[in-house]
C-alpha cells in the first residue's frame, strides 16, 4: 500500500537517480572547495551550486530515508554538513588551529566519510542489504511500513514549509541590509544553493503542490542568481540599486503567490435560474 497517491509518475522515476547524483555532486564540490581554499584559489560559485545549510540538509537526508538509499549515498550529506559546522565554528569561535590545521581537519573528515562509504558499500554487497525501493511496473514506490510513513510525512511537511522559510529568510535579510544589520547565522540554517533547490523543485511537481507554492522557489532562485551575477560579472549595481531590485522581485513574487493562492481557492458558486 502506498501512503499517498504519487502524481507525475514519470517524474517520480527520476527522484532516486536525481537525489543520488545531487548528493554526489554536493560532496564532490565540498572536496574541491577544500582543496581550492588550501591553494588560496577559492571558487564561490561552488557554494552557489552545491552549498548546504541545515534546513536543505534535513530535507535531503529525510528524502534518502524515505527512498531507502543506503548509507554510502547519505554519507556525502553528513560530510558536507560536518564541513559547514567546522567552518562555522572556526569563523565564530576561532578554533585553536592555524590555516594548515583547519585544512587537515577537513581532510580528516573527508577521509573518514570516504572510508565509511567504502565499508558501507562492501557490507551491502556482501550481505545484500540496502536494496533499492520496491518497484511496481518498473517505477519506484514508497513503502508502507511505520518508519516509511513517518519519513514520508516528514518529507512532505518539510517540502511544504522549506520554500516559504527560505524565502522569508531572504526577504528578512534584505530588510536587515537596508537597516545596516548583518546576520550570517540565519544563512547557516536557511540558506540554499542550486542543487538542493533543484530537488525541492522536482519534489513539488512529483507531489503535485500548488503553483503558488513554487513561486517561493522561483524567488529564491532569482535572488541567488542576482547575488551571483552582482559579484562575478559585469552585471553590478551599487547597494541601493541592488536593494531596490531585491524589493521589486520580492514584491512581484508575493503578489503573484497571493494571486495564485486566491485563484486556487476560489469556489464556483452554482448559478440559479
Amino acid at each position: 500500500m502506498v501512503v499517498r497517491q504519487i502524481h507525475h509518475k514519470s517524474l517520480f522515476r527520476l527522484m532516486v537517480p536525481s537525489l543520488k547524483w545531487i548528493i554526489i555532486l554536493i560532496g564532490l564540490m565540498y572536496v574541491l572547495n577544500i582543496v581550492l581554499c588550501y591553494m588560496e584559489s577559492p571558487m564561490e560559485i561552488l557554494s552557489y551550486l552545491g552549498g548546504l545549510s541545515v534546513l536543505p540538509f534535513l530535507f535531503l537526508l529525510i528524502a534518502t530515508f524515505a527512498l531507502h538509499l543506503p548509507l554510502e549515498h547519505r554519507m556525502p550529506l553528513y560530510f558536507a554538513m560536518a564541513v559547514e559546522v567546522v567552518n562555522w565554528l572556526d569563523y565564530y569561535v576561532e578554533l585553536p588551529w592555524d590555516e594548515d590545521g583547519h585544512f587537515w581537519s577537513l581532510m580528516a573528515i573527508t577521509l573518514l566519510a570516504l572510508a565509511v562509504m567504502v565499508v558501507s558499500w562492501l557490507s551491502r554487497m556482501n550481505n545484500g542489504v540496502g536494496k533499492p525501493p520496491a518497484e511496481i511496473g518498473g517505477s519506484p514506490v514508497l513503502r508502507s511500513g511505520a518508519n516509511d510513513r513517518l519519513f514520508y510525512k516528514m518529507e512532505l511537511s518539510l517540502l511544504k514549509i522549506i520554500p516559504m522559510l527560505i524565502a522569508g529568510m531572504y526577504m528578512a535579510d534584505t530588510v536587515l541590509f537596508c537597516l545596516d544589520v548583518s546576520m550570517a547565522l540565519p544563512s547557516f540554517f536557511f540558506g540554499t544553493s542550486l542543487l538542493p533547490l533543484l530537488f525541492i523543485y522536482l519534489s513539488s511537481f512529483v507531489f503535485q503542490f500548488c503553483e503558488w507554492h513554487r513561486i517561493f522557489i522561483y524567488y529564491v532562485f532569482v535572488i541567488n542568481m542576482l547575488n551571483y551575477l552582482s559579484l562575478y560579472s559585469a552585471f553590478c549595481f551599487d547597494n541601493d540599486k541592488m536593494i531596490a531590485v531585491h524589493l521589486i522581485v520580492a514584491g512581484a513574487c508575493l503578489f503573484l503567490a497571493l494571486f495564485l493562492y486566491v485563484k486556487s481557492h476560489q469556489k464556483t458558486t452554482p448559478t440559479t435560474t
